[in-house]
């Protein structure tokens, strides 16, 4: 009886072992860059929308979320250019099986 207890024990514990946990997080610290936006975009103001760039390895549809309006989204494999109304602090990230919030302090 011992060893059948012990046998499941086994096998219970390796199984959850061999599972991978998946995790998403940030890798690294927002960085200005170059990169030149289409100056056409602009939010229901007629401002010009600020762009943030989210560069993934996640294959599956992400969803962003900021508090004021998304003005305009264009993914791409890898790639979410995300436009914002100017002076936007929380954008809610979400992809199937994960959900992040990215702040601005």
């Amino acid at each position: 009886m011992r060893k059948v207890i012990v046998l499941l024990l086994l096998i219970s514990s390796i199984a959850l072992l061999a599972q991978e946990l998946n995790e998403l997080s940030i890798l690294s610290k927002a960085v200005k860059t170059n990169d030149i936006v289409s100056s056409s975009i602009k939010d229901v103001n007629n401002r010009k929308a600020s762009c943030i760039i989210f560069l993934t390895d996640l294959e599956a549809d992400m969803d962003f979320r900021p508090n004021i309006e998304l003005v305009k989204l264009i993914s791409k494999p890898g790639r979410h250019e995300v436009y914002v109304q100017p002076g936007e602090r929380v954008i809610e990230g979400e992809c199937k099986k994960y959900c992040v919030n990215f702040q601005s302090k």
